[in-house]
């Protein structure tokens, strides 16, 4: 059962791609916070959100739609330090704001 107010998820680009565009979905409460590239620009996020993290059918997908790049990209997993900070930035700013709705 989830026990935050946000859920995150990313979807990566393979190597020597970029994201060019993306989405998502967010079945929840209240639905999609952001949707955006992540600051590499090698994958999407989305950042689902709802004011009761106790209901446990929430859901977050995420999906990057990727063109090759002008140059090889190295290929790596998860999100360098610059996309967590601003992603676990983002989730702090949601989750003050539900905590404070639910108050």
């Amino acid at each position: 059962m989830p026990t935050s107010y946000a859920q995150v998820v990313t979807a990566f680009c393979p190597a020597g791609q970029r994201v060019v565009s993306g989405g998502g979905a967010s079945i929840s409460l209240t639905g999609i916070a952001v949707s955006q590239a992540n600051a590499s620009r090698t994958g999407w996020y989305v950042i689902g959100s709802t004011d009761d993290p106790t209901i446990p059918s929430q859901y977050v997908q995420a999906y990057a739609l990727c063109a090759p790049a002008n140059g090889a990209v190295a290929a790596r997993v998860g999100n360098s330090a610059r996309d967590k900070a601003q992603i676990d930035g983002l989730v702090d700013q949601i989750e003050a704001q539900a905590r404070r709705r639910a108050s």
